[in-house]
This record gives C-alpha cells, sequence and structure tokens, in this order.
C-alpha cells in the first residue's frame, strides 16, 4: 500500500514535473517572444530618435534661415530708405539747380532782347571805337570785358547746371531702379 502511494506520489510529481516543464517552455518561448518584441521596439525607439534628430537639424537650419532672411529683410529696407532719402535729396536739388536755370535763361533772354531792341548789329568793336578818348576806351573795354567774362560764367554755369540735372535723373531714376529691385527680392 505504500508503494502504491509511493506510485501515485511519483504520478503525481511527474505530472507536475510535466507541467512545469510546459510551463517552462512556455515561458521560455515568452521570453523569447518578449525580446524579438524588445529589440524591434528599440530599433523602433533608434529610428524615432533619429527622426527627432533630424527634424531638430531641419528646425535648426529652417531657424538660422529665418534669420538670415529677416536680416537680409531689414539690411534691403535700410537701403530702400536711404536710396528713397537720396531721390528726396536728388530731387530738391534738381528743383534747385532747375530755378537758377530759369533765371539765367530770363536774364539771357533778356539781354538778347536788349540787343535785338538796340539794333542789333551792334558789335563790341563798334562800341569800343566809338570813344572819345584814351579813358572812355579804358572804361569800355573794362565793361565789355565784363559783360563778356559773365556772359561766359552765366553760360557755362548753365551748361554746368544741365549736367547737373541729368546726372541726378540718371540716378533718381537708377535708385528708383534699384528700389524696385530690392523690392521684389523682398517679396
Amino acid at each position: 500500500e505504500k508503494l502504491k502511494e509511493l506510485k501515485k506520489e511519483k504520478e503525481k510529481l511527474e505530472k507536475k514535473k510535466k507541467n512545469a516543464t510546459k510551463e517552462k517552455k512556455k515561458t521560455e518561448k515568452k521570453i523569447k517572444k518578449n525580446k524579438k518584441n524588445q529589440k524591434e521596439l528599440e530599433k523602433e525607439i533608434q529610428e524615432i530618435d533619429e527622426k527627432v534628430i533630424e527634424t531638430k537639424d531641419k528646425i535648426d537650419y529652417s531657424e538660422k534661415e529665418i534669420n538670415k532672411t529677416e536680416n537680409k529683410v531689414k539690411e534691403l529696407t535700410k537701403e530702400i530708405k536711404g536710396l528713397e532719402g537720396e531721390i528726396k535729396e536728388l530731387n530738391e536739388k534738381i528743383e534747385v539747380v532747375q530755378e537758377r536755370i530759369d533765371r539765367r535763361s530770363e536774364i539771357i533772354g533778356n539781354r538778347l532782347l536788349s540787343i535785338q531792341h538796340n539794333g542789333g548789329n551792334i558789335s563790341y568793336l563798334e562800341v569800343l571805337f566809338g570813344t572819345e578818348s584814351f579813358t572812355d576806351f579804358i572804361g569800355r573795354l573794362t565793361a565789355v570785358q565784363t559783360i563778356m567774362n559773365q556772359d561766359q560764367e552765366m553760360l557755362s554755369q548753365q551748361v554746368e547746371d544741365r549736367e547737373t540735372i541729368e546726372v541726378s535723373k540718371k540716378k533718381v531714376e537708377n535708385n528708383k531702379k534699384e528700389i524696385e529691385s530690392q523690392k521684389n527680392e523682398l517679396e
């Protein structure tokens, strides 16, 4: 009877051993599966980390580009304001020079009209040879030279001022083109 009990006990133990072995195999299988899953998850985590780093690098690059663009916009805006100020100054200068040209043109026109009304054919030589004394000749010669010098100076200033206006107008036009180009660049 003890033998039977021992056999029963042995059978129970063998059954437990079999179940334990099955459980062990199941657990080992689960462990193996979990390790596989863990490796896959670690791989996914690594890929996500790489993507995060890549995205961060892209964000950093974009921020640098944005800063560069903002600085360029500030610089171009400053240049545009400078060019607009220069255009304003040039236009004021053109106005002043044009007024001088207009006044001189009026004086020259009046002088030509005066010459035309006074016979038109009177030459400087006739004025000089129409003198009655040497003192009168010297006085008239000085007056003729002064008039001729003034006329020559007035004509030189007229030419110079016209050139100044042309140069200023070209500069204004160039500045306007530059402003337009910079505004297009800002867009």
